[in-house]
Parts: structure tokens; sequence; C-alpha cells
């Protein structure tokens, strides 16, 4: 069939399997031909080394969409601890990447920029000196009360409407970045996000937010991407927690 190609696999993915397809962010290029499922990932970083261990699992799902027989191989890819999900690398330049940074006792800390911009601070040299280039966008979000995972989830009202707001205003589209925090704390993320999305808020009709807004990416969970490192500074806290 015309549409059981690897694109749809992901959806389906997203579907049926939550944990596997957040995984699959890692991936830097999956192709399908001869009945094999080939993905090219850094094996030996999350989360590629966790869709080693899940292969048989993964694998199953490939052969229930893909037709029995089908298989599923890796192909190596060389460490890159600057790189982006797959899914922010392959979409428009213009987009906006928000980096989401949360810690107990501290606010919630978003720095959101421009793919563009932000692949030029990579490139200019900010990831040794840990000190941003212009074009950047902070956002600081109060704790309430709540604390780490549940200060995000509190705030996430607000955080979908100041995003979505940025986003209509620079005719962009936001896409969110955080840090992996385990499948449990990632459905809550995600339930928040997706049920603001849905309903909407007394600000902002839920259809927008789907126009405007993405769903969350995750990195590995000690990641020195320089966008997560500089949405820490925000918060005050340094390094992976």
């Amino acid at each position: 069939m015309a549409d059981r190609n690897p694109q749809n696999f992901l959806i389906h993915l997203r579907n049926s399997c939550a944990p596997l397809a957040r995984r699959m962010d890692g991936v830097r290029t999956l192709g399908l031909g001869g009945g094999v499922l080939t993905l090219k990932v850094d094996t030996a970083s999350w989360p590629g080394s966790e869709l080693v261990a899940g292969g048989g699992e993964l694998e199953g799902y490939a052969a229930g969409f893909f037709g029995d027989g089908t298989s599923v191989a890796f192909d190596e890819a060389a460490p890159d601890p600057q790189r982006l999900p797959f899914p922010i690398n392959a979409s428009k330049v213009w987009n906006h990447v928000s980096f989401i940074s949360v810690a107990s006792d501290h606010p919630v800390g978003v720095l959101s920029v421009r793919k563009r911009d932000y692949a030029n601070w990579v490139k200019t040299g900010w990831v040794k000196t840990g000190e941003p280039g212009e074009g950047g966008e902070q956002l600081l979000l109060p704790a309430s009360g709540a604390t780490g995972i549940d200060s995000l989830i509190a705030a996430m009202p607000q955080l979908v409407d100041q995003l979505c707001a940025m986003a209509r205003e620079n005719r962009s589209y936001a896409q969110l970045v955080m840090r992996f925090p385990g499948d449990v704390d990632a459905d809550r993320i995600e339930g928040a996000l997706y049920s603001v999305k849905e309903w909407g808020t007394p600000e902002t009709p839920g259809p927008i937010f789907q126009k405007f807004l993405g769903r969350i990416h995750y990195v590995d969970p000690c990641t020195e991407i320089l966008g997560l490192k500089l949405a820490d500074q925000l918060i005050g806290v340094g390094g992976a927690r």
C-alpha cells in the first residue's frame, strides 16, 4: 500500500507505542528497502541504545505495519552532541526551537530561537562560550508552589499561550525540546500539552495552537546541547539534572 511508508510508520508508533516513538526522534535517517527497516542512529547514546535494546519490540511493530517478514537493522551514526531531534532538523529553517529547562524549586525556563539563528550560534562558537547570540526570546514561568515536572504541567496553559503568540507574531512554528524525564513523566507532560491544544485557553482557541505549536521532542537527559544549557542558565542551574 502506498501509505505504508516510514513517515506513516512513525505516526503509527505515536498512536500505538508512545515510548518507542519518543526514542525514534534520535534516528538520523529511516528507510525501508527489501523488507528491512533501517535506522541510522548513534547506538551508544540515548535514545539509540534503548532502540537497540528494544529492537525486538520495534521489529514486531514494523512487521505489523509493513507486513510479515519485515526486519529492523541499525546503521551506526557518528556521535553528535549538538544534534537536535531529526523531526526538528527536517523542518523549515524559519521555525522556532523552544528549549525547556525544568528543575526543582525553580521557575520553568524557556529559550526560543529560530532554527537558522540557532545553527549560527552553534557554528560561531557559542557552544564553547555559553553565551547566546542575537535573536533568542527568553521566558520564565513561575513555579507557583509546584516543583520539577509538576511546575511545567501547572504552567502549561501559560507556556502554550506565550509560545503560540510568539510563533504567530513571527509567522513561525514553535517546536519544543527538553531532556527526557522518563516515560511516566513524559506521559503526564504530553497529556497536559495535548489537553491545552485540544481545548484551548481563555486567550487562544485550540485550533490556533494546532497551527503554530508542535509537540515535545526529547533528548538525552545528560545532553550538552547548547540551547538547553542556555535555558538552564535562565533559571540559575547548570548542567543536566
